[in-house]
C-alpha cells in the first residue's frame, strides 16, 4: 500500500433472498402485529409486509393477507406461511387505476387451534408519480457549476429524488440524493449537481435522468459542454476533443483491485422473483472508510431499470456483505454495475465498477 490510498475490495456475486427490511409503521390488532415499509405509496410502487402471530399459533396454518381499496374492492389477497417464531414477510406491487388512492386496509388472518385471530393497519395510496427536471442552462462551460430544478408529483412522505449524471464517456459523472426535507409541498426542488471540473469533467454531450418513487417515475435529460477555447477558436477538430477526453481518461489512477466471485446462480433470475445483488467490500486502508454501494441495473438497450445504494463506514481492514435487490418485470438479459464511491455527494471512487450479466427467464 502507498501512502493513503483509499482501497476498497469489492467481491461480487448474485442470490436469491429475501432482503430484511427497515419497517417504519407499527401496528397491532388482537394477536397478529403488522407493519409496513411506508405509510404512504403511489400507484406502481413495491410494499414490503412483515408481521408476527403473537402467542400461540399454528405453524401448519398460513397467514391469509387481503388488501381492500377505498371502494372495498380488494387489490391483492396472498397466503404466506410462518416461520418457527409466528413471523412472516411479504411483498407485492400496488397495480391498478384511481380507484385505489385513497385509505387501503391491510387485514391478516391466522387460524390457530383455538380460533381465528387477525390484524390490520391502513395506509395511504395517491395517483401514479411522476418527476421532471430542467438545468438552469442548455450549455456549460469547463468550470462552471451545474444546477438543476424539478418537480415531483404526489408529494410523498419519506421519499426522495436521485438523479444520476453521466458524462460523454458515460462514466458516472454526479449522483445526488435529494431527500423528502429538501422538497417544497408544492414538489419542487432545486439542487447544485457538481463543479464541471477534474477528470471527469470534459467536453461533449452529458445524460441526466431522475429517479422517483422507488423508481417508478424516471426521466431523462441532457446538456453540453465546451471549453472557452472551443469558443474563441471554431477551427478546433473533433480530434482534438477526442484527445483531451482521452487524456484524461488515462489519467485517471487505479486504486483497488477488484475481484469477481462466479456462483452457480449469478447468471439466472425470474420474473416477478427477488433478485438480491450481494457483494463483499473490504477497507484496505488503516484508517476508517465511508462508503456509498451502488447497484444500476441496465437492459439490454442500455436503458437503467433499477437503481439502489447503501451508505456505511468499513473499519480499518473490516470486510462487509453488502445487498440490494432488484424484481424483474420482463424477461431478457440485463446488466448488474456495482461499485462504491466515498458518498453521492463525493463521487471519489473507492473501487472498479463490476459488471455481471444476468438472464431473466
Amino acid at each position: 500500500m502507498r501512502g493513503n490510498t483509499s482501497r476498497i475490495l469489492l467481491v461480487v456475486t448474485i442470490s436469491f433472498a429475501m432482503l430484511t427490511p427497515t419497517y417504519t409503521s407499527l401496528g397491532a390488532t388482537d394477536k397478529i402485529a403488522l407493519s409496513m415499509d411506508r405509510q404512504v405509496y403511489s400507484i406502481g410502487m413495491k410494499v414490503t409486509i412483515a408481521g408476527q402471530v403473537l402467542g400461540s399459533f399454528d405453524p401448519d396454518s398460513p397467514a391469509r393477507i387481503s388488501v381492500i381499496g377505498p371502494s372495498g374492492n380488494s387489490h391483492h389477497s396472498a397466503t404466506v406461511s410462518l416461520d418457527s417464531s409466528g413471523g412472516f414477510t411479504h411483498q407485492f406491487t400496488i397495480n391498478g387505476d384511481s380507484s385505489f388512492v385513497g385509505r387501503n386496509m391491510l387485514e391478516v388472518t391466522h387460524q390457530t387451534v383455538s380460533g381465528s385471530v387477525s390484524g390490520k393497519l391502513e395506509f395511504e395510496v395517491r395517483d401514479h408519480a411522476s418527476v421532471t427536471i430542467q438545468m438552469n442552462k442548455d450549455s456549460y462551460v469547463l468550470g462552471e457549476d451545474v444546477i438543476v430544478q424539478g418537480t415531483v408529483s404526489p408529494v410523498l412522505p419519506d421519499s426522495q429524488v436521485l438523479i444520476q449524471v453521466f458524462n460523454p464517456k458515460n462514466q458516472a459523472w454526479s449522483f445526488e440524493e435529494i431527500s423528502f426535507n429538501s422538497i417544497s409541498p408544492d414538489g419542487q426542488f432545486t439542487v447544485a449537481l457538481g463543479n464541471l471540473a477534474g477528470q471527469k469533467s470534459i467536453i461533449g454531450s452529458y445524460t441526466v435522468k431522475a429517479f422517483y418513487a422507488d423508481s417508478t417515475a424516471t426521466v431523462t435529460g441532457t446538456f453540453s459542454v465546451t471549453d472557452l477555447d472551443s469558443k474563441s477558436q471554431p477551427s478546433k477538430t473533433e480530434k482534438d476533443n477526442e484527445n483531451v477526453q482521452n487524456a484524461s481518461s488515462a489519467s485517471t489512477p487505479s486504486k483497488v483491485e477488484v475481484v469477481t466471485k462466479e456462483s452457480t446462480s449469478a447468471s439466472a433470475a425470474e420474473v416477478a422473483k427477488e433478485t438480491v445483488v450481494q457483494s463483499e467490500i473490504k477497507n484496505e486502508n488503516e484508517q476508517a472508510q465511508e462508503f456509498t454501494y451502488i447497484v444500476l441495473i441496465k437492459d439490454l438497450d442500455g436503458i437503467t431499470v433499477s437503481l439502489s445504494w447503501a451508505k456505511g463506514t468499513l473499519a480499518p481492514n473490516q470486510s462487509l456483505t453488502m445487498e440490494q435487490s432488484w424484481i424483474p418485470e420482463i424477461s431478457g438479459e440485463y446488466t448488474a454495475e456495482i461499485f462504491v464511491w466515498k458518498s453521492l455527494n463525493d463521487p471519489e471512487a473507492l473501487s472498479g465498477v463490476i459488471v455481471k450479466k444476468i438472464m431473466v427467464e
